[in-house]
C-alpha cells in the first residue's frame, strides 16, 4: 500500500484553516480556561488524623482524594490547553513577520473572510496584485507555522 504523499497546496490548507480558526481557538483556550477553573479550584489542604492499626496514625485528606479522582481529566484538559496555546502563539509569532500589506490580506482574507473580489478595492490592487500578496504571505507562512501541519 502507498503512502499518501501531501503536496504544498494540502500543507497550505491546514495553515489557512488553522488562519481561519485563529478566533474560534482564542475564544476555545479561554472557555477551556474557565472551564478548568471551574473544575480544579484552588483548594486548601486539609489534613485529618484517622485511626489505622493499632500503635499507628495514618494521614486522610479528602482534597487529595477528590485530586487524585480528577488527575486523569485535569491533563487531559491541559493538553487541550496547551495545544490551543500553541495554535494561537504560532499563529501570533508567525503574523509578525508580516509586513502592513501581507498582514491587511490575512486580516481581510482569513479572518473575515472576504473574497479577493471583495479585497481589490480595499487594498487598491488588482486582482493579479492581490494574488502576488496572497504568494508572499503563502511563503512566508507554510515556514513559519510548519509546526501546525506536523502534529
Amino acid at each position: 500500500m502507498a503512502a499518501i504523499q501531501r503536496t504544498y497546496e494540502d500543507d497550505f490548507n491546514i495553515i489557512e484553516q488553522h488562519l481561519r480558526d485563529y478566533y474560534v481557538y482564542k475564544t476555545g483556550l479561554k472557555n477551556l480556561k474557565q472551564h478548568y477553573d471551574r473544575m480544579f479550584p484552588k483548594i486548601t489542604t486539609a489534613f485529618r488524623l484517622s485511626e489505622g492499626s493499632p500503635g499507628s496514625l495514618m494521614f486522610h485528606s479528602d482534597t487529595e482524594d477528590y485530586a487524585i479522582d480528577r488527575a486523569e481529566l485535569s491533563k487531559s484538559l491541559e493538553r487541550e490547553i496547551l495545544l490551543y496555546e500553541n495554535v494561537i502563539s504560532s499563529i501570533e509569532n508567525a503574523l509578525k513577520t508580516l509586513d502592513d500589506l501581507e498582514m491587511q490580506f490575512v486580516e481581510y482574507r482569513y479572518f473575515k473572510g472576504w473574497t479577493i473580489e471583495q479585497m481589490t478595492p480595499k487594498l487598491q490592487y488588482s486582482r493579479r496584485g492581490i494574488y502576488s500578496i496572497r504568494d508572499r504571505v503563502k511563503a512566508k507562512l507554510i515556514i513559519n507555522l510548519r509546526n501546525l501541519i506536523i502534529y
